[in-house]
């Protein structure tokens, strides 16, 4: 599938009308830096909580306590081409540019017990001022908001010379693999 590099002026002022885009924008800050996770429910694939007692977990859909659940990346950021700025989701994709799976990176922070001697914490906040290209899927449901500020990132790709001196095209094609 080609996928076009487009500006993200376009994409916030909601023009872009193909279903899949790509921008290149830089990581302005990482806004859930210290919990980049989120836990569901193995069963449901909710979300689950925390109950009082602090020890017991539930899920959101049921009533059932001290569920299994398992660990997703779920990543806040900031990102702006340098004219805009907006909100990215990002998911399970964060595994390319921290390099490791949620589980080593939730165990390797509790082992620290300060966050800043975490190695992978400290390559996410090297991401901060990094230049990326983003692979985002439009929202077709959306399409009469007037702007959009909010994207939710299929895939993460690093930038290279050819990406920069060619980005600005808007027919700039990007290869995706399926």
């Amino acid at each position: 599938m080609d996928v076009g590099i487009v500006k993200l002026d376009d994409i916030v002022r909601n023009s872009v009308t193909k279903l899949y885009c790509a921008f290149i924008g830089k990581i302005i800050k990482v806004q859930n830096k210290n919990n980049p996770w989120y836990e569901i429910c193995n069963g449901y694939g909710a979300r689950v909580y925390l109950e009082v007692d602090k020890k017991t977990v539930a899920c959101t859909r049921r009533e059932i306590k001290d569920i299994a659940f398992t660990r997703k990346y779920l990543l806040r950021l900031i990102v702006s081409d340098g004219n805009q700025e907006v909100h990215v989701i990002v998911y399970d994709t964060v595994e390319s540019f921290i390099r490791c799976i949620v589980i080593e990176y939730v165990e390797a922070l509790f082992k620290t017990n300060k966050k800043e001697l975490c190695e992978y914490y400290k390559k996410l906040m090297l991401s901060e001022d990094k230049e990326l290209k983003f692979l985002v899927k439009m929202d077709v449901k959306k399409r009469e908001e007037k702007t959009r500020k909010k994207l939710i990132v299929e895939e993460v790709y690093k930038v290279d010379a050819k990406d920069i001196n060619e980005g600005s095209h808007p027919n700039k094609k990007l290869k995706i693999e399926n």
